[in-house]
């Protein structure tokens, strides 16, 4: 039974949860559960909002006694400044384009050109969009990590933005080849029409898991058992703990977690490899230095955002089980 001090400790804490989420942030449990919803696929309607961003925004429309009916971003907003951060939106509105910046540009994740293009064309579907990738990016802050930190806002928008514009992609590609051409960017208003951005994004988080994280998480239980098989003696224990961790947390669904015990492969194996496992596995999955793609962020930390990024992950995992049968045949040979 709880003490008169423990109930008003609960309720203090209670209070603050409201009003962090009246000014949109969101508690970290259901940061955890949404990630969790996406990661494991369990919501499969992409052109609907999960129980659990339905659940939030219901909340967070009574709690502000806001009108349910969507409007634009408002100058004051504080996403307006994110977006802003992110070059999304620059200081005047319209235009939403910088100063000599082309909308087609293919540096930019294909949700940044058509979220500019919205803000020019359909203002309220563009308002309601923005307040979707805020929670987004609310949701990575509260209950996502990056390189074994929690990520910075601007860093989640980023993460946000290059994710749903993979889940663009998907949603596009099974209409390649069937007389799609053309603008690729007004399309991509097409599937923000027809799609919220918590769907586009369950649909990529789920992808990037099942053939990213999962796979590279695999082989790094694999480099590291091979590493302890091949070390004499007492000299094995590392390389045991190490797949012991790396195994409980590959069975909890968070290999990431287990990252720092892959420095024991940086004696046995490249450093290069094992650098690119480590951007594979992460939580948010990049392409390391060096490989090609159109990954956004900064030099060490380009998100996927394109099928172009998927196809380079999946074919540097193959160079990397590559090393594997190289190794293989080393040993064979002599």
């Amino acid at each position: 039974m709880l003490t008169s001090d423990e109930m008003l400790e609960g309720d203090v804490a209670g209070d603050r949860e409201d009003r962090r989420a009246e000014r949109g942030y969101v508690a970290p449990p259901t940061a955890s559960a949404f990630l969790k919803l996406a990661r494991r696929g369990l919501h499969e309607a992409h052109d609907e909002h999960d129980p659990v961003t339905r659940a939030y925004l219901r909340d967070l429309s009574r709690s502000s006694r806001a009108p349910a009916k969507p409007c634009p971003v408002r100058e004051n907003d504080g996403l307006s400044q994110v977006l802003r951060e992110a070059a999304v939106i620059v200081e005047a509105s319209p235009p939403l384009l910088p100063a000599g910046a082309q909308e087609g540009s293919r540096a930019e994740p294909l949700v940044v050109r058509a979220m500019r293009r919205l803000g020019e064309t359909e203002p309220d579907l563009f308002g309601t969009r923005s307040e979707e990738l805020a929670y987004l990016a609310n949701v990575l802050v509260a209950g996502c990590t990056f390189r074994q930190r929690r990520l910075r806002p601007i860093e989640a928008l980023r993460v946000v933005m290059a994710v749903c514009s993979l889940g663009v992609w998907q949603s596009l590609e099974g209409k390649r080849g069937r007389g799609q051409s053309g603008d690729e960017v007004q399309r991509a208003c097409d599937v923000l029409r027809r799609f919220p951005a918590d769907g586009l994004f369950r649909r990529a988080w789920f992808v990037l898991n099942q053939e990213v994280i999962v796979p590279a998480s695999d082989l790094a239980v694999h480099w590291v058992a091979q590493a302890g098989v091949r070390t004499p003696g007492e000299d094995r224990t590392p390389f045991a703990r190490a797949e012991a961790s790396l195994r409980a947390a590959c069975a909890a669904g968070a290999p990431w977690k287990a990252l720092p015990v892959l420095d024991v492969l940086l004696g046995v194996r490249e450093e290069h490899a094992v650098e690119a496992l480590r951007c594979l596995i992460d939580e948010c999955p990049t392409l390391p230095r060096g490989e090609s793609g159109s990954g956004v962020g900064d030099e060490s930390a380009r998100f996927l955002c394109s099928g172009e990024d998927l196809a380079e992950a999946r074919a540097l995992l193959k160079r990397l089980r590559g090393k594997v049968r190289e190794g293989r045949c080393a040993r064979q040979e002599r």
